[in-house]
């Protein structure tokens, strides 16, 4: 696959060439980096997710269904299940993964635990008198990786 980016600067216009091959991207038929490497890249520069198609779920149709990854959709146009609708749904669900994933959720047994020990030892030396919250700093803790 080739493609040629046209860009108009202000000292004139440029074109740019990529080719994907089995190594990866070339460059103006000069640079050469891996096809993860250019995708990291382009994704960090527009801020932006790539998904592969090969990382998307079989689609099975069965004339008035469509199965995807053990979720059915009838493939005739309802209330939102349609394709604008199944996209919005999947946006949705993308924009709590990537939040998740960059903040995971803590296990509150745990925070419960570091908090009461907190709790234990601030009452043994007189109490919290400087107003530490022992919840919220177990909470960072275990968000920053303290564990038993």
């Amino acid at each position: 696959m080739s493609s040629e980016i046209r860009n108009n600067e202000a000292g004139g216009v440029r074109y740019a060439s990529l080719r994907m091959c089995p190594a990866g991207v070339v460059v103006n038929e000069r640079v050469r980096v891996s096809t993860a490497d250019f995708i990291a890249a382009v994704e960090a520069e527009c801020d932006g997710i790539f998904i592969p198609r090969a990382e998307l779920p079989e689609v099975i149709v069965d004339r008035e269904w469509i199965e995807v990854d053990g979720q059915t959709f009838a493939a005739t146009i309802q209330q939102g299940m349609n394709p604008d609708g199944i996209r919005a749904a999947y946006l949705r669900n993308l924009a709590a993964f990537e939040y998740l994933k960059a903040h995971p959720p803590v296990d509150e047994e745990q925070v419960e635990a570091l908090a009461t020990s907190f709790a234990e030892v601030a009452e043994s030396d007189g109490g919290c008198k400087d107003g530490w919250n022992a919840t919220i700093i177990a909470r960072r803790l275990i968000a920053a990786g303290w564990s038993k």
